[in-house]
């Protein structure tokens, strides 16, 4: 976000940071002057890129290109479920290790998209400071500890959890109803387009019903691993954890 500002605001960037830079033109802007675009731009720090290379290099990949954009996860989702991007628009809600990342689209391209600094990592911080625990044993602890109903037994259980699940997940959904309440009034939608969820932080127990019900539209986590022919194959705790595994599923197929 900080480089993508800089790059707007035709800023140098700061020396010593080295950044590699790439576009695509989405499409022409008839309404403006000739030759006029609208491009999607990104920048990535080159030393990510030197480590990708490394990796690959040791591994005897050879390598075409490297896509540091979550584009591809929608572009699978496209592939798997065309009749739901038709002629309407779909938000995809990842939350991955240290952010959440917005991304709503409309007939194949990118309306709108923001990024929230809190995730899986935040959480499982909050958790430690709450039970002394350290990271590591706070990380462990978020994965296996139930914050959510599933079923109507779970909502006795989590009532007297009330205050513990708001401290560990309040600023987060108080963050995502600020980011769809202003979705909403910029582009005039009255009821939240479905929104279809990855990441690995996405995969608490009943957290996709409970955010349906929160934002009253449908949220379903988006499994791509379900969608491979030789699915049966897979592990089945392996397979239950696809969501995590989406952005890389996505560009693999890309």
């Amino acid at each position: 976000e900080f480089l993508s500002w800089r790059l707007e605001k035709n800023l140098p960037i700061p020396e010593g940071m080295k950044v590699l830079i790439d576009f695509q033109i989405l499409r022409s802007v008839a309404a403006e002057q000739p030759d006029t675009f609208q491009v999607l731009a990104a920048a990535v720090k080159a030393d990510i890129i030197d480590i990708l290379s490394r990796i690959t290099t040791d591994l005897n990949m050879e390598v075409m290109a490297f896509d540091t954009s979550s584009l591809g996860i929608f572009n699978l989702f496209e592939e798997v479920y065309p009749e739901k991007i038709a002629d309407q628009i779909v938000v995809n809600l990842h939350v991955g290790h240290e952010t959440t990342v917005i991304k709503a689209y409309s007939g194949g391209g990118l309306l709108y998209e923001r990024v929230i600094e809190v995730a899986g990592e935040e959480f499982a911080k909050i958790i430690g400071e709450i039970d002394g625990l350290n990271l590591e044993n706070a990380m462990r602890n978020k994965e296996t500890e139930k914050f959510f109903p599933a079923n109507r037994e779970d909502l006795v259980l989590l009532v007297g959890k009330r205050q513990r699940i708001d401290r560990i997940f309040g600023n987060w959904l108080r963050e995502l109803n600020v980011t769809f309440r202003f979705f909403q009034e910029k582009f005039n939608v009255t009821r939240l387009p479905t929104i279809f969820m990855t990441g690995g932080s996405t995969l608490f127990a009943g957290l996709d019903n409970f955010l349906s019900e929160y934002f009253e539209t449908s949220c379903f986590l988006f499994n791509p691993l379900k969608e491979i022919p030789l699915a049966r194959k897979i592990d089945v705790k392996l397979l239950a954890k696809g969501p995590a595994f989406a952005a890389c599923v996505g560009l693999l197929a890309k």
